[in-house]
Protein backbone atom coordinates (compact mmCIF):
# COMPACT_ATOMS: atom_id res chain seq x y z
CA UNK A 1 0.00 0.00 0.00
CA UNK A 2 2.93 2.45 0.62
CA UNK A 3 4.59 1.83 -2.48
CA UNK A 4 0.90 2.55 -4.25
CA UNK A 5 1.56 5.64 -2.26
CA UNK A 6 4.52 6.96 -3.29
CA UNK A 7 4.45 5.41 -7.09
CA UNK A 8 1.04 7.65 -7.30
CA UNK A 9 2.84 10.95 -5.39
CA UNK A 10 5.60 9.96 -8.06
CA UNK A 11 3.36 9.98 -11.29
CA UNK A 12 1.60 13.40 -10.17
CA UNK A 13 4.87 14.89 -9.99
CA UNK A 14 4.99 16.73 -13.09
CA UNK A 15 8.89 17.97 -13.79
CA UNK A 16 7.99 21.14 -15.94
CA UNK A 17 6.62 22.65 -12.36
CA UNK A 18 8.20 23.77 -9.29
CA UNK A 19 7.93 22.18 -6.51
CA UNK A 20 7.20 23.31 -2.97
CA UNK A 21 8.70 20.90 -0.07
CA UNK A 22 7.21 20.76 3.65
CA UNK A 23 8.78 22.98 6.15
CA UNK A 24 9.87 19.51 7.39
CA UNK A 25 12.69 19.93 4.91
CA UNK A 26 15.84 22.40 5.53
CA UNK A 27 15.77 25.74 4.58
CA UNK A 28 19.28 25.07 3.25
CA UNK A 29 18.13 22.28 0.68
CA UNK A 30 18.60 23.25 -2.52
CA UNK A 31 17.61 21.69 -6.23
CA UNK A 32 19.09 23.07 -9.40
CA UNK A 33 19.71 26.26 -7.64
CA UNK A 34 16.02 26.95 -6.25
CA UNK A 35 15.83 26.76 -2.69
CA UNK A 36 12.90 24.29 -1.65
CA UNK A 37 10.52 26.70 0.43
CA UNK A 38 8.40 25.26 2.67
CA UNK A 39 4.50 23.92 2.74
CA UNK A 40 3.24 23.38 6.46
CA UNK A 41 0.41 20.03 5.95
CA UNK A 42 -2.67 20.25 8.19
CA UNK A 43 -5.08 17.66 9.43
CA UNK A 44 -9.37 18.02 9.58
CA UNK A 45 -8.35 19.46 13.24
CA UNK A 46 -6.27 21.87 12.05
CA UNK A 47 -2.89 20.06 13.60
CA UNK A 48 -0.14 20.41 11.98
CA UNK A 49 0.92 16.51 10.42
CA UNK A 50 4.19 15.48 8.20
CA UNK A 51 2.50 13.43 5.64
CA UNK A 52 5.88 12.93 3.46
CA UNK A 53 9.33 11.81 4.30
CA UNK A 54 12.03 13.77 2.97
CA UNK A 55 12.76 10.83 0.29
CA UNK A 56 9.14 10.51 -0.80
CA UNK A 57 9.37 14.79 -1.77
CA UNK A 58 12.49 14.50 -2.91
CA UNK A 59 11.35 11.51 -5.56
CA UNK A 60 8.32 13.55 -6.24
CA UNK A 61 9.95 16.19 -7.81
CA UNK A 62 12.26 14.18 -9.66
CA UNK A 63 9.39 13.28 -12.07
CA UNK A 64 9.32 14.54 -15.31
CA UNK A 65 7.21 12.93 -17.68
CA UNK A 66 4.94 10.64 -16.06
CA UNK A 67 1.23 11.33 -16.61
CA UNK A 68 -0.39 7.77 -16.36
CA UNK A 69 -3.60 7.10 -14.86
CA UNK A 70 -4.21 10.75 -13.55
CA UNK A 71 -7.20 13.30 -15.10
CA UNK A 72 -6.09 16.43 -15.22
CA UNK A 73 -8.56 18.85 -14.76
CA UNK A 74 -7.65 22.79 -15.35
CA UNK A 75 -9.33 25.72 -13.84
CA UNK A 76 -9.22 29.71 -14.43
CA UNK A 77 -7.55 32.24 -13.67
CA UNK A 78 -9.18 34.21 -10.46
CA UNK A 79 -8.09 37.32 -8.56
CA UNK A 80 -9.77 37.61 -4.93
CA UNK A 81 -9.36 39.11 -1.16
CA UNK A 82 -10.37 35.66 0.61
CA UNK A 83 -11.27 32.80 -0.69
CA UNK A 84 -11.97 31.03 -4.24
CA UNK A 85 -13.26 27.74 -5.03
CA UNK A 86 -11.34 25.66 -7.24
CA UNK A 87 -13.85 24.81 -10.39
CA UNK A 88 -16.92 25.93 -8.59
CA UNK A 89 -16.25 23.41 -6.06
CA UNK A 90 -16.14 20.42 -8.22
CA UNK A 91 -15.30 17.05 -6.06
CA UNK A 92 -12.42 15.05 -7.28
CA UNK A 93 -11.96 11.21 -6.42
CA UNK A 94 -8.94 10.70 -4.98
CA UNK A 95 -6.86 13.88 -5.72
CA UNK A 96 -3.30 13.96 -6.10
CA UNK A 97 -1.97 16.98 -6.70
CA UNK A 98 -3.03 21.04 -6.85
CA UNK A 99 -0.86 22.83 -9.63
CA UNK A 100 -1.33 26.56 -8.43
CA UNK A 101 -0.09 28.66 -11.43
CA UNK A 102 0.77 32.60 -11.15
CA UNK A 103 2.05 35.62 -13.47
CA UNK A 104 4.20 36.92 -10.28
CA UNK A 105 5.23 36.43 -7.26
CA UNK A 106 2.50 34.77 -5.04
CA UNK A 107 0.41 35.96 -1.89
CA UNK A 108 1.06 33.52 0.83
CA UNK A 109 -2.29 30.80 0.75
CA UNK A 110 -3.83 27.94 2.09
CA UNK A 111 -5.13 25.31 -0.18
CA UNK A 112 -8.11 23.75 1.88
CA UNK A 113 -9.88 20.24 1.25
CA UNK A 114 -13.46 19.33 1.60
CA UNK A 115 -15.31 16.32 1.95
CA UNK A 116 -18.29 16.71 0.22
CA UNK A 117 -20.50 16.79 3.09
CA UNK A 118 -18.52 20.36 3.58
CA UNK A 119 -15.80 19.21 6.15
CA UNK A 120 -12.78 19.65 6.33
CA UNK A 121 -10.79 17.24 5.84
CA UNK A 122 -6.86 19.26 5.61
CA UNK A 123 -5.41 22.00 4.34
CA UNK A 124 -1.73 22.58 2.84
CA UNK A 125 -0.45 26.45 3.45
CA UNK A 126 2.24 27.47 0.54
CA UNK A 127 4.56 30.95 1.47
CA UNK A 128 4.72 33.92 -0.67
CA UNK A 129 7.43 34.72 -2.57
CA UNK A 130 7.51 32.04 -5.48
CA UNK A 131 6.21 32.54 -9.38
CA UNK A 132 5.50 30.37 -12.32
CA UNK A 133 3.86 27.19 -10.87
CA UNK A 134 3.66 25.46 -7.96
CA UNK A 135 2.72 21.70 -7.05
CA UNK A 136 0.94 20.75 -4.05
CA UNK A 137 0.56 17.60 -3.24
CA UNK A 138 -2.85 15.71 -1.96
CA UNK A 139 -2.11 11.95 -2.22
CA UNK A 140 -1.94 11.72 2.29
CA UNK A 141 -5.61 12.12 1.99
CA UNK A 142 -7.88 9.57 2.88
CA UNK A 143 -8.38 7.14 -0.55
CA UNK A 144 -11.85 6.24 -1.90
CA UNK A 145 -12.91 10.25 -1.55
CA UNK A 146 -14.26 12.79 -3.16
CA UNK A 147 -13.02 16.22 -2.17
CA UNK A 148 -13.51 20.08 -3.23
CA UNK A 149 -10.47 22.86 -3.27
CA UNK A 150 -10.97 26.11 -1.75
CA UNK A 151 -7.99 28.76 -1.72
CA UNK A 152 -7.90 31.02 0.87
CA UNK A 153 -5.59 34.18 0.69
CA UNK A 154 -2.93 34.59 3.94
CA UNK A 155 -2.37 38.59 2.62
CA UNK A 156 -4.14 41.40 3.38
CA UNK A 157 -3.81 42.08 -0.33
CA UNK A 158 -5.54 40.73 -3.16
CA UNK A 159 -4.40 37.42 -4.42
CA UNK A 160 -4.08 36.73 -7.94
CA UNK A 161 -3.91 33.31 -9.75
CA UNK A 162 -2.97 32.75 -13.34
CA UNK A 163 -4.91 29.39 -12.53
CA UNK A 164 -3.76 25.59 -12.36
CA UNK A 165 -4.74 21.80 -12.79
CA UNK A 166 -6.42 19.14 -10.26
CA UNK A 167 -4.95 15.87 -10.48
CA UNK A 168 -7.19 12.86 -9.81
CA UNK A 169 -8.02 9.43 -10.02
CA UNK A 170 -10.22 7.99 -13.04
Amino acid sequence: MNLKLLLSSLIVGLGVYLVVIPNSVSADVQKDNVPLQGLKFYDENNERIYPYSLEELKAFQEIHNIVQDWKIDTFTSASFINTVLIANGRPYYNPGSVILKTYNSANPMSIEAYETDNSLAGSVYVPSGWEGSTNVPFTHLDRGHSYYFQIRNEAATTAHIAGGEVWYDN
